[in-house]
């Protein structure tokens, strides 16, 4: 008999809601600090700490540098101490280091302590996607990597909204840009805080996941650089990065240097990149949910780059009348192929990693980024002397080539899903959702691709005249007694644990509220037109339709929210059973023919037990 779950368990799906909103809070204050500090660094350390510029700029490079070597000391750190300490080190570290700015007076300390603050940033990032999936689990990731980029432009704006503030009120009085620092490392200590609140649950293993035991076998570093299709995805980011940030780089130097626009232009090139992005940003998620694979998304990024290389490209020859416009499509366009390349390619990155070397993995991937924001203003200058069609058109061919390298990337979720379904096929499967959502119809689909018998348990639930079954519970049980089936409800509210413990897996139909609607209305209508007799010769009639509570179409409406709620917290007080989330139907519809087909094996009448 299968224990009763502790009510202290059912507060997990409460628990991972309050751990991403405390994890997001932190990223908030993350961005704030380094939207605070970028505009203002080089006036701190010139004006209030008395540094040449040169001087400044050189120990600023050689830290960043540093830091940038440290990388793979990150990685191996993740995977020996977990994600989120090293998240909350960070943190630490960082305000320890904006703390300590005013009081330094030489350039190697300078060194030193920039060397640090970016070792912490990398570590930072290095560590961050592994967090957010474990504080919100793998199906839920991607929506979370779209709002954390939002999320941290949103902060960035305002940090650099404050700094302007500030440095304008104070930069008659070099000694108080100190506060500058100071708040900056107030905000990285805020971060430390909130982030002490989340609470990640225990990392687990699969062992049946090939690249567990590959990981396992293997040193950790040499089954990173041996993994080919790995190394290509970390070789296509390196070259998305490196064009998103030399047209950051170069677009303001070409904008008031060869277009010869006004003064005000770079920084209204970054308002609108920052807008854009926060406009774009969750279509082009939906973008990637309808396409199922990661090609089209990013390929579409390397067309929008290229259009905005081309704009580009011969600008030393147009008016400076035209300044303006084309300078902001550009910084349009780069916004746009950001919000399509980025949440994708981390995304890849991370379902490419083993458990238990996610860190690694993680590390390797950040290094690309890293690099590109090395190599942009270096390789940018160097075109540029070239001149300007020279910069735009080489980085146009640098999109092409990406376009191209993007074929050698195999769809991971897609190959994952089909290598999990060849291992180990469920065969019984329980599909939840509201009245409306297609539950039924999803289950018909799957029994007929899968060969196994369909349980309708509204035919088992109700009787003749819409009367209720008091043997629902043993017939449930019967049913599910057989080796394979899927049923399309799971009426935990009547049959308690009985399906979660016979189960291999929930399919969630997790439908738009529209979506519902439209589905359901269709259905009851054209049930109470055409007279459809259901079970036990059951009708609905337009009675029932117009002024029974209980009817599909309002309840549908009226219990969506708390429907969703329950099933989520149904869920997650069985973290045994693994959960398939299907938020449209495009994407029930490519679930469904990931499952492989086997030979038909029919079990009996649907919906009706059969005879021990």
């Amino acid at each position: 008999m299968r224990r009763r779950t502790p009510r202290s368990e059912h507060r997990t799906a409460a628990h991972r809601a309050r751990d991403r909103r405390w994890y997001l809070g932190a990223l908030f204050a993350d961005a704030i600090g380094n939207g605070l500090w970028t505009p203002s660094a080089l006036i701190f350390f010139t004006r209030a700490q008395g540094m040449s510029l040169g001087a400044t700029g050189a120990a600023l490079t050689l830290g960043g540098v540093i830091g940038l070597l440290s990388i793979p000391l990150s990685g191996t750190l993740i995977d020996r101490w977990g994600a989120l300490p090293l998240i909350q080190l960070s943190n630490l570290l960082r305000g320890a280091v904006f703390l300590a700015y005013p009081l330094i007076s030489s350039v190697w300390q300078l060194t030193a302590l920039a060397a640090v603050l970016s070792a912490c940033e990398r570590l930072f990032w290095t560590a961050n996607t592994p967090a957010l999936e474990r504080v919100v689990g793998k199906g839920d990731l991607l929506p979370l990597l779209g709002t954390q980029n939002m999320l941290r432009t949103v902060g960035w704006m305002a940090g650099a909204g404050l700094a302007a503030l500030v440095s304008g009120a104070l930069l008659q009085h070099p000694d108080r840009l100190h506060l500058i620092a100071w708040l900056n490392g107030a905000t990285f200590l805020t971060a430390a805080l909130l982030t002490s609140g989340v609470r990640l649950p225990d990392r687990t293993t699969d062992p049946s996941d090939p690249r567990q035991t590959f990981a396992t076998a293997e040193p950790a570093w040499r089954s990173i650089l041996t993994n080919r299709p790995f190394v290509t995805l970390c070789l296509t980011q390196l070259a998305f990065a490196l064009m998103a940030d030399s047209l950051a780089v170069m677009l303001p130097l070409v904008a008031l240097d060869v277009l010869h626009g006004p003064p005000w232009l770079p920084a209204a090139a970054l308002i609108a990149s920052s807008v854009s992005l926060l406009l774009v940003q969750r279509p082009s998620l939906r973008y990637y949910a309808r396409q199922g694979s990661p090609l089209r998304p990013l390929r579409l990024a390397c067309v929008v780059f290229s259009v905005a290389f081309m704009l580009l490209a011969p600008a030393h020859r147009l008016t400076s009348a035209l300044a303006v416009p084309l300078v902001l499509t550009a910084a349009v366009a780069g916004a746009c192929a950001n919000a399509l390349f980025a949440p994708v390619m981390t995304l890849l990155a991370n379902e490419t990693a083993p458990e238990q070397r996610k860190g690694h993995y993680s590390a390797i991937f950040q290094l690309a980024w890293g690099t590109a924001a090395v190599l942009a203003p270096a390789v940018g200058t160097f075109l540029l002397t070239a001149g300007n069609t020279v910069l735009w058109l080489t980085l146009g061919g640098l999109s092409g080539a990406t376009a191209a390298l993007t074929s050698l990337i195999p769809p991971w979720q897609q190959r994952r899903h089909v290598h999990m379904a060849k291992q180990a096929q469920p065969c019984r499967i329980v599909i939840a959702g509201i009245s409306g959502a297609g539950k039924t119809s999803l289950a018909a689909a799957l029994s007929r691709r899968l060969g196994i018998r369909h349980i309708e348990m509204d035919a088992l639930y109700y009787g003749p005249h819409w009367s209720r079954s008091a043997e629902f519970t043993n017939d449930v049980a019967q049913v599910t007694a057989s080796e394979a089936w899927v049923c399309d409800a799971q009426y935990h509210w009547i049959v308690g644990d009985l399906l979660a413990a016979r189960t291999h897996l929930f399919v969630w139909l997790d439908l738009p509220r529209h979506t519902v609607m439209h589905r359901v209305i269709r259905r009851s209508f054209s049930r109470v037109l055409f007279r459809r007799r259901l079970w036990h010769g059951n009708t609905e009639t337009w009675h029932t339709l117009l002024f029974s509570p209980r009817h599909p179409v309002r309840w549908a409406w009226t219990q969506y929210g708390t429907r969703r709620a329950e099933t989520a917290a149904y869920f997650a007080r069985h973290p045994e059973v693994p959960v398939v989330r299907l938020r449209t139907a495009s994407q029930a519809r490519r679930w469904l023919r990931s499952m492989l087909p086997t030979n038909p094996r029919p079990e009996g009448t649907d919906g009706q037990p059969t005879s021990s």
